[in-house]
């Protein structure tokens, strides 16, 4: 794919919970363009679903990436998913990081004249495939402390454990009158 972009996108890389959430939001309101559907981390849908479909496609997740290695090792491999995610850019499904007005005007993300990114802790792994995508891309990198990350990790985790307690015991009754039938599997 001949790169027609206008502007290069600006990637966010950096582990979860080390302020790329923070650092995106400053760049959004300094004009940075980083999609119109986006998950509660201010993540693009769309950016987000390719990287985790490198990920699956190789056998590897956000918490045991090493096998994404390998796919990017194996030129076939990493041109057949180049020319995939290029196809991506130019398709309907394009719609969900531009919006429908964004995607009539330019009807590819690579051919936007406006700033934009997108930041995914996923782009750590998937890096190499979005710079042969984007060779002029523009790399934040960010780093917190290790320790700083297991810590801000922990305290989301003990968040989400004390809200889920409170939605049981809250509805504690229920679930007796109306177990669920299918226990805990879905």
């Amino acid at each position: 794919m001949a790169n027609h972009s206008l502007l290069s996108p600006i990637i966010v890389v950096g582990m979860h919970r080390s302020g790329t959430s923070l650092l995106t939001n400053i760049l959004q309101e300094l004009g940075l363009f980083i999609g119109v559907q986006k998950d509660s981390n201010d993540e693009s849908v769309f950016f987000q679903g390719i990287n985790d479909w490198l990920l699956r496609s190789s056998g590897a997740s956000w918490d045991y990436p090493l096998p994404v290695g390998l796919l990017f090792e194996r030129t076939y491999l990493r041109e057949i998913s180049r020319e995939y995610i290029e196809s991506l850019m130019t398709s309907p499904r394009a719609v969900s990081f531009l919006g429908v007005s964004k995607y009539l005007r330019y009807r590819s993300i690579s051919r936007m004249d406006v700033p934009w990114g997108w930041k995914d802790p996923r782009n750590t792994f998937t890096l190499p495939i979005w710079l042969e995508i984007f060779p002029n891309a523009k790399i934040i990198h960010v780093v917190r402390h290790g320790v700083d990350v297991a810590n801000s990790l922990r305290t989301r985790q003990e968040s989400e454990t004390i809200r889920i307690s409170a939605a049981y015991r809250k509805r504690r009754a229920l679930y007796w009158l109306r177990p669920k039938k299918h226990g805990f599997t879905d």
